[in-house]
């Protein structure tokens, strides 16, 4: 029998965003509280997560809301989906979605187009199932999502229904080959 990745098992974070930040977990992973950089506003069910004032012209990168999620300890997390609900109040907001493995060092946008966002109070949902990301065991991937390009000077940006969904699986043992004793 040949050593193996063990059978998968499905995992998701889902941050409702409604009531609270935690996130609602199935499967063999942890995550964060939901996070702004941002005053928060609201944390409702009419409004999500709503945070602001943004950046009226290009991406301030210190403004963001951030989620994270990592495998349960001996475990790979392969995250197969990306999923959120946005909407805002007051003039329109561009948005773009970023990810790290390494707490932002390094970071991927996720959408290279950014995320129009005019209607309002009409909620839109946007879904990433690509790149598939591997989450190592002992690794924590974060993700923050930007919102930027207010055209005026208070919008506020809401957020709801935040979703990483995904499969885990324990990693291939290591086989060591020795000389016969």
């Amino acid at each position: 029998l040949l050593p193996g990745k063990g059978w998968g098992q499905s995992a998701t974070a889902t941050w409702a965003l409604t009531s609270n930040k935690s996130a609602s977990i199935t499967g063999s992973i942890t995550a964060t509280d939901a996070s702004c950089t941002v005053t928060q506003y609201y944390l409702n069910t009419t409004y999500g997560y709503a945070c602001g004032t943004w950046a009226p012209g290009a991406l301030d990168i210190s403004k963001y809301y951030q989620v994270t999620v990592s495998p349960v300890s001996g475990n790979e997390f392969q995250v197969t989906e990306f999923k959120m609900t946005t909407s805002k109040i007051y003039a329109g907001l561009d948005a773009i979605v970023y990810y790290s493995l390494d707490g932002f060092a390094t970071s991927t946008p996720w959408n290279t187009t950014p995320i129009s966002i005019t209607t309002n109070p009409t909620w839109q949902t946007t879904t990433y199932s690509t790149p598939s990301i591997s989450v190592p065991n002992g690794a924590t991937l974060s993700v923050r999502i930007y919102f930027y390009n207010d055209g005026s000077t208070g919008s506020y940006s809401c957020l709801k229904e935040v979703k990483i969904s995904g499969t885990t699986s324990s990693p291939s043992p290591k086989l060591t080959l020795g000389e016969p004793t």
